[in-house]
């Protein structure tokens, strides 16, 4: 029986981070697709914001409800649910005419991915002893990398060969064939309970009986949103640059085609993958505190927009190539540092809904930045297809602006001194 059980919870980890490439995957893709999409639909800069950031949108307010849903219900029933959702709003993006359609596929999309990390936590704490939660949480993390290279490199070369209809068709199919692999594979618990201690996020559950009381007690910590605002900024300057206007810019402003864009593109999944291992080692091994590795993305952050706005449109290939591998390794690749900091603040008791609600909040920020930054450029430019670099660097001062503001809460939250009474009773939960 232990054999099976192992047999199955190595399938388990191996199907729960094939599926989950299908959330940055989804998130990269409009990068790619934007400028066959507004050509046949005659979207505007505004319109296609929208269209991209609705993911987001419903992605980031399902965070919190799938935590519940996953602990009373159990991953088993809700994960092929949820993708066959994913796969269904896949296909409706795929064949939709009108641009109401479009947005209820990409909202579909983001409402049926939105639970794939969460339950992926749930199945490691039970599938797998506490010893080995903190890597496999890692491994799932550095994976969105790949799906970022998968996102836009070969999302690129599928719309390339098909046409952006088609792939996301195709895309469809596969995705409704995973919801079926889970429904096959997946099980809440082993059938005979291993011989170890109680499952990481088992513990603490007695103080997490009451939501609301949590969230309430989390959004009174002051410590808390310094390391919010941080990652918020890390998130959402990331996605909505990297997942939608970054595209825009390489083809409209150094003038390359989907594939040359998607091959530039490429870097974010490999900056995303190298980054989480890199910093996750810095964290313990060099700093020994994740708040340093926080300060010091939030620095190259500041510095990568700056150069953008005062040399992009000179940089040559090779220096794409680079700026965005950085954007990705200081920026998706270093927010295993605010997850880290969770413990440290609340203990076990508040860890799961902390950390579901700082993924909540960065998911918003990039629903309101990506049409913003549409309305911008019509604002400066009007309304066109096609966009200047001066008109593109005025509208991205407002990452400068906000990397400006992610080095101002990394360096409060590093200065931060937590009354020593409650490191006492964080201690205390820690041990429990």
């Amino acid at each position: 029986m232990r054999s099976k059980n192992n047999i199955r919870a190595l399938a388990i980890l191996v199907l729960v981070c094939v599926v989950y490439l299908l959330v940055p995957f989804h998130r990269m893709t409009p990068s790619v697709m934007a400028e066959p999409i507004m050509t046949e639909t005659g979207m505007t800069a505004s319109m296609m914001g929208l269209l991209s950031s609705v993911l987001f949108l419903t992605f980031g307010i399902m965070q919190m409800v799938d935590g519940m849903l996953v602990d009373y219900y159990g991953p088993r029933k809700m994960l092929p649910l949820f993708i066959s959702l994913a796969s269904l709003g896949t296909a409706l993006f795929a064949v939709s005419s009108s641009y109401a359609g479009l947005v209820a596929g990409r909202a579909l999309i983001g409402f049926g991915s939105s639970i794939i990390f969460i339950a992926g936590l749930k199945l490691f704490s039970t599938w797998f002893p506490p010893s080995v939660y903190g890597r496999l949480n890692g491994l799932l993390l550095g994976m969105g990398g790949l799906g970022l290279i998968l996102g836009s490199g070969l999302m690129g070369y599928l719309c390339e060969m098909l046409g952006w209809r088609d792939a996301n068709f195709a895309i469809g199919v596969i995705t409704l064939i995973f919801a079926v692999l889970l429904a096959v594979i997946v099980r809440d618990a082993p059938a005979v309970p291993a011989d170890r201690g109680s499952p990481a996020g088992t513990q603490g559950m007695e103080t997490r009986i009451n939501p609301f009381t949590s969230v309430l007690a989390i959004m009174r910590n002051r410590e808390y949103w310094l390391i919010a605002g941080w990652f918020c900024c890390q998130f959402s300057l990331h996605n909505a640059f990297g997942g939608l206007w970054g595209g825009q810019y390489l083809r409209q402003v150094h003038h390359l085609d989907t594939v040359a864009a998607g091959n530039v593109l490429n870097m974010l999944g490999v900056g995303t993958l190298l980054g989480a291992v890199v910093n996750a080692w810095a964290c313990d091994k060099l700093f020994r505190s994740p708040r340093p590795m926080m300060v010091v993305s939030a620095v190259v952050y500041l510095l990568l927009f700056g150069c953008l706005l005062c040399w992009g449109e000179r940089f040559p290939i090779a220096a794409l190539h680079v700026w965005f591998f950085l954007l990705a390794f200081f920026g998706m690749g270093s927010l295993s540092a605010g997850f880290a900091c969770m413990p440290g603040i609340f203990g076990r008791g508040l860890v799961g809904t902390a950390s579901g609600l700082l993924n909540t909040l960065p998911s918003i920020a990039v629903l309101l930045l990506q049409p913003l930054t549409g309305v911008v450029l019509e604002m400066i430019g009007g309304v066109k297809a096609i966009y200047s670099a001066h008109e593109y660097a005025l509208a991205f001062s407002m990452y400068f602006a906000g990397s400006a503001f992610s080095l101002f809460c990394a360096f409060k939250a590093l200065r931060w001194k937590t009354p020593g009474k409650a490191h006492a009773g964080q201690r205390t939960a820690m041990s429990q």
